[in-house]
């Protein structure tokens, strides 16, 4: 077929795995988006590169990015959240990620490393993001809108008088005890 000035040919399938009639329909489709003003050549290339880009390649090329960029600590837990916690979604192209299969995958972490993991490794995979966005390989964030986890409730209790006597009169005079007294004062006030 020939689409503006460019003459381009498209290989249907293999000739032992399709029938005559499947062949003329899918010519047919072809053709139909030819006459549309498409390109069914460019639609396969673009479709095949989509394929490409799995989760655990941008994991790998993200990485290689930030072991000069991040401090050691933090690319080690950010090595751990999108090569372990992350793990079920390696092989996923970027093209099929969504909103619903991330925050699944936050819910399961949670569960099993608790809610301060799930968080952090939200956050290491939505930081993936914006880095893939920013190179061109994606191009949207799919950690957008999911919800994080609850980390810390409301506290349960405070330091009784007494106990916050104690501490105070087991403190030593010197910088550190002073600072725990700050702390116990900061902490004493209550309303009424």
């Amino acid at each position: 077929y020939k689409i503006r000035t460019k003459q381009r040919r498209i290989t249907l399938r293999s000739v032992a795995k399709v029938t005559f009639d499947n062949a003329k329909k899918e010519a047919k489709r072809v053709f139909g988006k030819v006459a549309l003003g498409l390109d069914p050549a460019d639609e396969k290339t673009e479709a095949r590169a989509s394929a490409s880009h799995t989760v655990d390649g941008i994991i790998t090329a993200y990485l290689e990015a930030m072991k000069t960029e991040l401090r050691p600590r933090s690319y080690d837990a950010t090595e751990y959240h999108l090569n372990t916690l992350w793990k079920p979604l390696h092989k996923l192209t970027l093209a099929s990620l969504d909103r619903a299969t991330v925050a699944d995958q936050v819910r399961t972490i949670a569960k099993e490393n608790g809610p301060v993991s799930a968080n952090r490794a939200r956050a290491s995979l939505s930081a993936m993001f914006v880095w893939a966005i920013g190179e061109g390989t994606a191009d949207a964030n799919p950690v957008v809108g999911t919800n994080k986890q609850e980390e810390n409730g409301p506290r349960e209790r405070t330091l009784t008088d007494a106990e916050t006597a104690a501490v105070w009169l087991a403190t030593d005079d010197n910088d550190y005890g002073r600072i725990v007294r700050l702390i116990l004062l900061t902490g004493c006030r209550r309303t009424e």
